[in-house]
């Protein structure tokens, strides 16, 4: 089942990140004809949403995903950074403008 369920772009709409029901997330270069950058795969887990965060400072960007697991995990670099339990399955998670609040 490889039903993609999410997608977001970088505020520049350089790169494309994807989630879905596989438990894979991909981010895609735009800007080198959709070359797939970076993955990270949790069999096992429905992935319901992504959000992508480009830092100013290096132009890294870092994932924030959510799926059937009850946990708010960070991506960076294709390895999770940190996770967060939600006690509940997020359907749906936004980060705000200033990028300082989910």
């Amino acid at each position: 089942n490889n039903k993609v369920r999410s997608l977001s772009w970088t505020q520049d709409d350089a790169t494309l990140v994807s989630a879905g029901m596989d438990g894979a997330v991909y981010e895609y270069s735009i800007l080198r004809g959709g070359v797939r950058t970076s993955d990270f795969v949790a069999k096992g887990i429905n992935f319901s949403c992504v959000i992508v965060y480009t830092d100013p400072s290096t132009g890294n960007n870092t994932m924030y995903v959510v799926g059937s697991d009850k946990l708010l995990k960070e991506i960076y670099a294709s390895q999770v950074q940190q996770c967060m339990d939600t006690t509940t399955t997020a359907g749906q998670i936004v980060l705000s403008s200033s990028a300082k609040g989910m």
